[in-house]
């Protein structure tokens, strides 16, 4: 009996001494190799749904709503537009609806899986309240769909139609099929969406990634460590290991060097993912710059008129001292000439900044030095432009300045500040233009550090998620036609560039005030011609 008991503690003592650790390091190392694997799965999801959630709103800037809400029965040419832009974006079918309506374009069938669970009518409504709106279904070929609801807003603060594009998510789920683990993606109710269909044994290693803005969970499960056998055999291994414990031990330390060296191999793979990584994220800003720079070169349309406006007049001022200067020589009188000349090459130097920072905007060099200047002249130059350009409105906006001096300095690049005053005026004017009684105040604020000009009007104004992304690129409140969503993610990179900030907020009349803040100069005021 003693014997016995000797025997079942010696065989408990090397279980835990040898088989337990052994097990759980290789639990670990699974768990790592899951974890590895969940984590590239979990990322191409999500750059799969990213990539197809940026050319969902991007169809909607196409045109092709409008076309579509605008003709009774759409024609071959919409209907050629529709193709052209399904093939062109890889997506599976694009339909739109039209508010008030059951009009649908084309007439695709609503999913029966959609209608069922409500999936279809939570996410139109969603959209219709001017946000985005996800769904998910399984086709009836059993291929996993994906669905994007975009708002198309044309007039008024609640859409006029959305743009529903569906996405076929099987190519990625085709993906899925050359691991050799489970992967599966779970919604949040319980109900399996995509699965590579692969069979583990009972209690699998498992490792989960959420997906908050998909509602699911991505789930990678691979089979457990073996074990090492029955009772009987373990305990005729435990008599063996007892006899040749040297052996053991040596197997043992070979086994960890092993696991060393695969944790080594594993850390350099995971170095080379990381590299990857990071190039291709440069590549992602690189393209990302150059797009900011294509709308720059579209927004020097825009700065024509008041670059032609600041080099028109040193230009006239020019020619006026050029014909002063030869009458003087005429008469004799040099110095006066002199003079004169010196004034010309003062007024070359200006054309000659303006150039710059129209060159500077136009590329990517290197703003111009920042000067300081006076923001008074700067705002009532901008209104000039404004009322040139919209006549009506100089019935509709006024200059309050909250301070008593006719000169309010700060540092700043002039041209570039005109221009983002220009922006933010033209952005206010669009979005209170169809109020009743239309409403702009430009006001000017001096604190002992800083100037704050206000930009207000009172239009619609913002909701909390618009003033969390109007800065964003690509992200625009006008109707198609209106932009890229550029102008004031630029605006703010200027002001950013002079050391000061842009914010955005609710005005109290309901609509938008933009905040742009300026430093005030530490130096004796040096101010720009």
């Amino acid at each position: 009996m003693k014997a016995a008991v000797l025997f079942v503690l010696a065989i408990i003592l090397v279980w835990f001494l040898l088989a337990k650790p052994d097990r759980d390091a290789e639990i670990q190392a699974i768990t790592q190799q899951l974890s590895f694997e969940a984590d590239l799965r979990s990322q191409a999801l999500a750059d799969v749904l990213e990539k197809y959630r940026l050319a969902s709103v991007l169809l909607v800037r196409t045109g092709i709503v409008e076309k579509t809400l605008d003709s009774e029965q759409p024609g071959s040419e919409v209907v050629d537009r529709l193709g052209y832009l399904q093939a062109l974006s890889g997506v599976q079918s694009i339909m739109v609806v039209q508010r008030g309506t059951n009009k649908r374009y084309p007439e695709h069938p609503v999913p029966e899986r959609m209608l069922r669970d409500g999936t279809w009518q939570a996410a139109i409504s969603q959209a219709f309240h001017g946000n985005l709106g996800r769904g998910f279904y399984t086709s009836e070929f059993n291929r996993p769909i994906y669905v994007f609801f975009v708002p198309y807003f044309k007039e008024g603060e609640l859409p006029a139609a959305v743009i529903v594009v569906s996405v076929d998510l099987g190519s990625l789920r085709d993906i899925w099929q050359v691991s050799k683990n489970k992967v599966e993606l779970v919604s949040n109710e319980n109900s399996l969406m995509i699965s590579n269909n692969v069979v583990v044994p009972a209690n699998p290693v498992q490792v989960a990634r959420e997906h908050a803005r998909l509602g699911a969970t991505l789930l990678v499960s691979g089979a457990p460590p073996a074990l090492v056998g029955s009772w009987l055999l373990r305990s005729l291994i435990t008599g063996l290991m007892l006899l040749i414990a040297i052996l053991l031990v040596s197997r043992q330390l070979e086994r960890r060097q092993l696991m060393t060296e695969l944790a080594q191999q594993r850390a350099g793979e995971a170095t080379r993912l990381e590299k990857e990584v990071a190039e291709r994220t440069r590549e992602l800003k690189a393209v990302q710059d150059q797009l900011v720079v294509s709308e720059k070169l579209a927004l020097l349309g825009q700065m024509s008129a008041s670059i032609s406006h600041e080099i028109n007049q040193p230009l006239a001022a020019l020619k006026n001292y050029t014909v002063v200067a030869d009458r003087m020589l005429d008469k004799g009188n040099t110095e006066g000439a002199r003079n004169n000349l010196r004034l010309m090459e003062k007024l070359t130097d200006r054309i000659s900044r303006i150039v710059v920072n129209l060159r500077s905007f136009a590329t990517n060099e290197p703003s111009p030095a920042i000067r300081v200047i006076d923001v008074v002249p700067v705002i009532e130059e901008a209104l000039g432009e404004l009322y040139d350009r919209f006549p009506v409105l100089a019935a509709h906006c006024d200059f309050v300045a909250a301070c008593e001096k006719q000169s309010v300095f700060a540092s700043a690049g002039r041209t570039r500040l005109l221009q983002v005053l220009i922006n933010l005026l033209t952005n206010a004017w669009f979005a209170c233009r169809d109020m009743s009684q239309p409403s702009i105040v430009i006001s000017l604020r001096e604190l002992q550090s800083h100037i704050t000009i206000v930009v207000t009007d009172n239009g619609p104004g913002i909701n909390s998620r618009e003033g969390e992304t109007v800065f964003e690129a690509f992200v625009s409140s006008r109707h198609e036609g209106g932009g890229l969503g550029l102008g004031l993610t630029i605006s703010r990179s200027f002001i950013d560039s002079m050391g000061g900030s842009m914010t955005i907020e609710s005005a109290s009349n309901g609509g938008a005030a933009i905040l742009v803040t300026l430093q005030k100069p530490d130096r004796p005021v040096f101010v720009e011609d």
